[in-house]
């Protein structure tokens, strides 16, 4: 998927699971990537949770924070997500993924704005089964950052939080190994908090210099942002 400056790049990876494979600046030739696949570079961890699924289900092996997490009407809560097909309908492409044991499909539908280098992504979940599933979460999507963190390195959260006549504040953190909630239990987005997040390397960027990956929910009910570093260095946010 391609903007003016940006190419976002999916994969379905060895696991028939779609996988980030690049998210950033704009590349000349696909031949500059290799094929999406797991990584299995950790001896004592499942090769499933190492790696960019674009939208994971809780289940499996996965122990970071999942896109979608249901009941089933038997009691199952084990859900894994895997590539089925797609299709390309102009300037949108929609994903089609399916629980290896029931009839619950994923449509993940994918958007460009080209002149905008601005992507907006979506979920429909569609219950196929005979019985009731219960929707615990569900996330309208997932963003994965290009790269795996060394020791040495980080990656810098933006936020915005506040309060009556203090909106909109800027606040600026390290992310650290867990997971960082940000959301409104309001009703409405609030000036509390915004579903706005922007993140940046080392926290070297400012107005106009450096790389900056950031995100926005098209939202006005409540909301919920995770950003999740893993003791594998992988950072994203859900």
């Amino acid at each position: 998927l391609e903007t003016e400056r940006t190419s976002y790049v999916l994969g379905v990876n060895e696991q028939n699971e779609v996988q980030l494979v690049h998210w950033g600046g704009r590349l000349a030739r696909d031949a500059d990537l290799g094929p999406a696949r797991t990584r299995d570079d950790y001896a004592f961890e499942s090769r499933a949770g190492l790696s960019e699924i674009e939208y994971p289900g809780w289940g499996g092996l996965r122990f970071a924070e999942p896109c979608l997490k249901v009941s089933f009407a038997d009691g199952v809560r084990d859900l894994v997500l895997k590539y089925v097909s797609h299709e390309i309908q102009g300037d949108t492409l929609v994903l089609h993924l399916k629980d290896i044991g029931y009839d619950l499909a994923v449509d993940l539908t994918y958007r460009v704005f080209p002149r905008h280098d601005i992507l907006a992504k979506r979920a429909a979940i569609r219950n196929g089964t005979p019985g009731p599933v219960v929707v615990e979460s569900a996330a309208s999507g997932s963003f994965h950052m290009p790269f795996r963190l060394p020791n040495d390195r980080s990656y810098r959260l933006t936020h915005l939080a506040g309060r009556w006549a203090s909106e909109t504040q800027v606040v600026r953190e390290t992310i650290q190994p867990g997971k960082k909630v940000l959301e409104s239990r309001r009703g409405t987005t609030s000036h509390q908090a915004n579903p706005f997040f922007a993140i940046d390397e080392d926290g070297g960027a400012d107005e106009e210099h450096g790389r900056v990956w950031f995100g926005a929910l098209a939202w006005s009910g409540n909301w919920k942002l995770t950003v999740e570093r893993t003791a594998e260095g992988l950072v994203r946010v859900v």
